[in-house]
């Protein structure tokens, strides 16, 4: 299984866990608006990033956009 299966399937159980439980549960029981607020917010951190042109700061903050955009697919 690769990467991508594995997360999908974390996802996924986290979409019917307890909110208090996980992260994403708690973003999945706030619906797509929150998740797509949270996706407004982590791209506006991942431009400032970049312009700043810390590599490891660009890195993170892309992986956290990568991160938020994919809960609002499995959404």
């Amino acid at each position: 299984m690769d990467i991508i299966e594995k997360l999908t399937d974390v996802l996924k159980e986290r979409k019917n866990a307890d909110p208090a439980s996980s992260y994403t549960a708690k973003l999945y029981s706030k619906g797509i608006d929150n998740i797509l607020k949270k996706i407004g917010e982590e791209f506006t951190e991942y431009v400032i990033a970049v312009k700043e042109g810390e590599k490891n700061h660009v890195i993170y903050e892309a992986a956290d956009l990568i991160f938020h955009l994919y809960v609002s697919l499995i959404h």
